[in-house]
């Protein structure tokens, strides 16, 4: 039985969602598989620069990460990070998953997984195939750093193929497949009436979808909210706090004030409440972005941590699947003119749907390999 190691890194939660999506779609098939959080695998040395980049990411220190990802974002900083996979990476746990495992391929939906598997690799330790599936609308060099000549790249368009090739990637081994969605959960969907049932909900209201920060979630996200909720409108608001409990309990409390207002925790199908929602509001993160497109929903685009996702707020500008706004007092200024005429941003949204094979093409890539 050929063996599959699908890893990914848990801060962030699209880089665990496309994964997962993965793992699920192919489990059915002849394959074994192990789903890795490489996070667990880390020494105390490399938690710490993770904890950093936790702090920017819960902080929202958007200019200062947006800094770090421009200037990272060259061939003479990306070729240093075979000496990170070295020193700080690889170690004795992550050494013995590995090997112990020996997959035929390994698949990664975050660089990490990529750069420990072309390391072994060169060592002589494991001989896998590498997939690297790079989860944003823009590519980023720091992807290309493990330079394994025979590595497979997936990415989300042409756009992002060509930056590749652009960049003189060293694998031609580049599918444009697109960013994976659970198409199950999609093609799925109850019908509305038992979405209004299952969730409380009146069924003759108008909604507005809120995610408040991917299923981390981030207090920066009720000041939004707030502001939102203080605005004259006939509409529910539905805020998905994620794990966020502090976010939650803040959120929850609103609700004697606001009656037009449903709290939500963790959210295990999002494409219910996307169904029976008429526009959402979020950061741009990748998977957001795809689950958005696959339900032809407008995205109104909220500051997150900056870097890849304000790339790909521009991706979404620029295609018109929503807009982006800089701050709470455009996002209100914006919500304003949105209320006031709605048709006006629906009806020239460009409804075109994502490529909704993405699972079924890297199934078959698999299987190829």
């Amino acid at each position: 039985m050929k063996k599959i190691l699908i890893t990914y890194v848990s801060y962030g939660s699209g880089h665990k969602t496309i994964a997962e999506y993965i793992a699920n779609h192919i489990k059915c098939r002849n394959y074994e598989i192990k789903l890795v959080d490489l996070t667990d695998t880390m020494n105390k040395r490399t938690l710490k620069t993770v904890d950093v980049f936790d702090y920017i990411y819960k902080h929202r220190l958007e200019k200062f990460f947006s800094f770090l990802y421009k200037v990272s974002d060259n061939k003479f900083i990306s070729k240093n990070y075979k000496i990170y996979t070295k020193k700080f990476l690889y170690n004795e746990k992550v050494r013995d998953l590995y090997c112990d495992f020996n997959p035929d391929i390994v698949l990664s939906t975050h660089w990490y997984g990529s750069n420990l598997a072309a390391y072994m690799k060169e060592k002589g330790l494991i001989n896998p195939k590498i997939v690297t599936v790079i989860t944003d609308y823009k590519m980023h060099k720091i992807w290309l750093t493990s330079y394994d000549k025979d590595e497979h790249f997936i990415v989300a368009n042409d756009i992002v193929k060509r930056s590749l090739e652009e960049a003189k990637c060293y694998s031609k081994n580049i599918y444009a497949y697109g960013l994976p969605v659970d198409v199950s959960k999609a093609a799925e969907i109850i019908p509305k009436a038992e979405i209004y049932k299952k969730y409380d909900l009146e069924p003759d209201k108008k909604r507005l979808l809120f995610f408040g920060g991917g299923s981390a979630g981030n207090m920066a996200y009720y000041k939004y909210l707030k502001k939102l909720l203080a605005l004259p409108m006939d509409y529910e608001v539905l805020f998905v706090c994620g794990n966020h409990k502090e976010l939650y309990n803040s959120v929850k409390a609103l609700e004697k004030k606001h009656k037009n207002l449903k709290t939500f925790g963790f959210v295990t199908n999002v494409y219910e409440l996307m169904d029976i929602s008429e526009i959402v509001i979020s950061k741009t993160g990748a998977a957001t972005i795809t689950e958005c497109l696959e339900m032809r929903k407008f995205l109104v685009g909220l500051p997150g941590m900056g870097g890849q996702e304000n790339y790909n707020a521009k991706f979404v500008k620029k295609n018109n699947y929503g807009t982006m706004v800089k701050g709470k007092w455009t996002f209100i200024w914006f919500m304003k003119k949105y209320l006031a005429n709605p048709d006006k941003y629906l009806n020239k949204y460009n409804a075109k749907k994502v490529n909704s094979q993405a699972l079924k093409q890297i199934a078959g890539l698999i299987k190829k390999l």
